[in-house]
């Protein structure tokens, strides 16, 4: 796939990789691997992406099974179910049309969730929110926010001193249409990075920071 890859931006920049190439040739070659039969299309570098994103899907869903497999042998080894959530979640991407809404266990949420709940670790909670974030993009609504925001906050009572999981969080809860604990968790999260200076690489990046001071200023005043 790389090789092929290469092939068609070389084409797009004006610079075959080998003389006589063509896109319609790659355009051949590529129908040839996947076993179509011949098609005209009447956008030809459309096409080819077509093709190679069928190619990935089809590699992806072959190596999926031993995947699985080597997760449920190790069920609670985190990186390797992250490894098969994170190809299933691509199988998904490939094969949903745009606009069009994620399985709701696209992922493999269930396993991820419950890995998080017996460990833990806020690896494993930073990544659920990650997947429930991916599938409330394709389908934005308060409570698809609100299960991403349960996740980033489960990751950072977890890691209490990490500044990144509460701005996660804090956005999440803006999303959610939460205000006050978007910025109660703005407030936190850059309270942390404060002391996070001695240690910069830890530090939020300076368009997280931006994004959170104008939450935090909204924290409502302490009664009197």
């Amino acid at each position: 796939l790389p090789q092929i890859k290469a092939r068609r931006d070389s084409l797009a920049a004006g610079r075959p990789a080998f003389p006589g190439d063509t896109p319609s040739k790659l355009y051949a070659d590529l129908e040839g691997m996947l076993q179509f039969k011949p098609r005209s299309t009447p956008n030809l570098p459309a096409a080819i992406d077509a093709d190679i994103l069928e190619i990935r899907r089809r590699t992806l869903t072959l190596a999926r099974p031993a995947l699985k497999q080597a997760a449920a042998a190790a069920p609670s080894h985190f990186e390797t179910l992250r490894a098969l959530s994170r190809l299933d979640l691509e199988i998904h991407a490939i094969a949903t049309p745009p606009g069009s809404p994620f399985p709701a266990d696209a992922g493999e949420q269930a396993a991820v969730e419950r890995l998080a709940q017996s460990s833990n670790r806020s690896t494993a909670w930073s990544w659920l929110a990650v997947l429930r974030e991916a599938v409330a993009l394709r389908s934005p609504s308060p409570a698809a926010s609100t299960s991403a925001l349960e996740a980033w906050s489960a990751a950072a009572a977890a890691a209490p001193f990490e500044p990144s999981y509460p701005a996660k969080a804090a956005f999440a809860a803006e999303a959610a249409g939460l205000p006050d604990q978007a910025a109660t968790l703005a407030t936190k999260a850059l309270a942390l990075d404060a002391n996070m200076r001695l240690d910069p690489l830890r530090q939020l990046p300076p368009a997280d920071r931006g994004r959170l001071t104008p939450l935090a200023a909204q924290a409502p005043a302490p009664p009197q």
